[in-house]
């Protein structure tokens, strides 16, 4: 009987981490098509992860620092829950990460997992220096970091919807401000492109247009998700807008004859939304052309979300 139950925990936790994998392989995806720049860039997920040995044997040392620094934690500690005594347990060293984050010849620590006393999932890195580890983050952000740039200057990172929530919103920024430079909120259901445009190009739309969730056309009431977002919901379209629409045009694709591009839209156009179930910002749609415009690296790596003008500017200072 005890092999059998030994036998059932077993699976469950192979289960259990075969979703994760395949969750944390999906937002890495996806957030490598909406920040192109960020495709070479190291992926967290790839560096070792700390052994539970070792997390026992620095434990102290990352725990003390923690509560020394200037770090902005009081929502994860509380008299009845602290993020750190949970996270520094033994059972947690999955989320454990050792990397040379900043790139200079020593290995880093970096915690990226669940808050434990909140919702969702937070980054917390130790730097590692010849005075010990240290804390440089200002706030315990509440997102999970996906890729960092040499020299750690910039990094992509998500917010993973929760509790029903059909909404990640994904950021570019630095260790200051997460979210410094871009934001996108994509639905978990966003059908992704095949493959995405050398270089991304802009658009700008003179009918009305819509974004859909694919590219496909459908436009039937959806009773079912209609109640559970509490308003209606009609087919796979995201959002809706009046003439003259713009944004970044990320991918294209060609189905039954009919070409369909993978888009951002310029966050300064919210103005011209007439239909919005859903809070997002990408997606599938034939309505637009794109321009000769073609943007540069410089220019994508501060994110599509950015209004065109506020982009180009982000590219110049960086």
């Amino acid at each position: 009987m005890p092999s059998i139950r030994l036998h059932c925990l077993l699976w469950l936790a192979l289960v259990i981490g075969a979703r994760t994998a395949i969750a944390d392989n999906r937002q890495e995806q996806v957030s490598a098509v909406l920040y192109p720049a960020t495709k070479s860039w190291r992926l967290v997920s790839a560096a070792p992860k700390v052994s539970p040995e070792l997390l026992r044997s620095i434990r102290e040392k990352l725990r003390t620092m923690y509560l020394s620094s200037k770090l902005e934690k009081a929502f994860l500690e509380g008299p009845d829950c602290s993020f750190i005594a949970r996270a520094l347990e033994p059972s947690e060293s999955s989320s454990f990460y050792e990397m040379d984050f900043d790139e200079d010849g020593k290995r880093d620590v970096v915690y990226a997992g669940s808050a434990q006393c909140a919702e969702g999932e937070v980054t917390l890195i130790w730097f590692q220096t010849a005075e010990g580890y240290m804390v440089r983050q200002p706030v315990l952000w509440p997102l999970r970091v996906l890729r960092v740039s040499p020299n750690a200057e910039t990094m992509s990172s998500v917010a993973i919807g929760c509790c029903g929530d059909p909404v990640d919103q994904y950021h570019l920024g630095n260790l200051q401000n997460l979210r410094q430079y871009s934001s996108v909120r994509v639905t978990k259901e966003t059908l992704l492109p095949r493959e995405s445009l050398t270089s991304p190009r802009t658009f700008h739309s003179s009918s009305e247009t819509r974004i859909r969730e694919a590219p496909l056309e459908k436009e039937r009431y959806d009773r079912g998700r209609s109640k559970f977002m509490g308003h209606a919901v009609c087919g796979n379209v995201l959002r809706k807008y009046l003439p003259g629409v713009s944004g970044v045009v990320l991918a294209t694709e060609t189905r039954k004859g009919r070409q369909w591009a993978f888009v951002v839209a310029n966050s300064d156009d919210e103005r011209l939304l007439i239909e919005a179930p859903y809070g997002v910002d990408a997606g599938w749609t034939t309505d637009v052309r794109l321009t000769a415009v073609r943007l540069t690296a410089d220019e994508t790596s501060c994110g599509p979300k950015l209004s065109l003008q506020r982009m180009l500017r982000c590219a110049a200072h960086r």
